[in-house]
């Protein structure tokens, strides 16, 4: 148990301890010891033995190499709250080419000149083994051709929805791009929808193939 209520930069805070395997993250109150923390970057990074975490990081607007080479980490869960006030997320997930699952992830708060330094995989290789991928709030920005979320190849029908129903969300003041490199059975018709509402709110979508 860890009682950090107060804290809000927890930069390198666990970095480079390559035995921890998981972290209790309620204080004598029952909250997230990490509630408060702004400045999470590095914080696990280096903690290859890391597989699951369940973490509250709602207020937290550095997110760079967060999880950088936790290479056993499997799966993510940002505790229902996301990550919508975040500003860098750059290398969030560099060399976690074990990741399965990432849940409640969030991008209200990042700009068009943030996406321009901004890759979360730290590498231009597909993820195969990454199918959840879950998206809350919105996406309020343009991802740019050459990145997008195209390395995410096999997601599931629940996170492309995720994806799409983050950008129905947004406004439609700018030119957007979505390049995505997936496919997915669309029975009911419900992505194909949302790839209208997307088109209706000046989105360019890329490489999604719905059967």
């Amino acid at each position: 148990e860890y009682d950090s209520g107060s804290l809000t930069n927890a930069s390198q805070m666990f970095a480079g301890c390559s035995s921890l395997q998981k972290v209790e993250l309620m204080d004598s109150t029952y909250k997230s010891p990490f509630r408060n923390v702004t400045d999470a970057s590095m914080m696990f990074s280096g903690c290859s033995s890391l597989v699951k975490i369940d973490i509250n990081l709602m207020n937290a607007t550095l997110l760079k190499k967060t999880f950088e080479d936790c290479s056993k980490l499997e799966e993510v869960m940002f505790n229902a709250m996301g990550t919508e006030h975040v500003t860098s997320m750059e290398d969030l997930f560099k060399g976690c080419s074990n990741l399965r699952s990432v849940k409640w992830i969030s991008f209200d708060s990042l700009d068009n000149e943030s996406l321009g330094a901004m890759n979360l995989f730290g590498t231009t290789s597909d993820l195969p083994l990454l199918t959840h991928f879950f998206v809350y709030g919105r996406i309020n920005f343009s991802w740019n051709r050459k990145q997008g979320l195209h390395q995410l190849v096999n997601l599931d029908y629940d996170s492309i929805k995720s994806i799409l129903e983050a950008m129905s969300r947004t406004s439609n003041t700018d030119a957007k791009v979505m390049k995505l490199n997936c496919s997915a059975s669309d029975p009911n018709g419900r992505l194909a929808g949302l790839v209208s509402e997307c088109t209706t709110k000046g989105w360019t979508i890329t490489g999604l193939t719905l059967n």
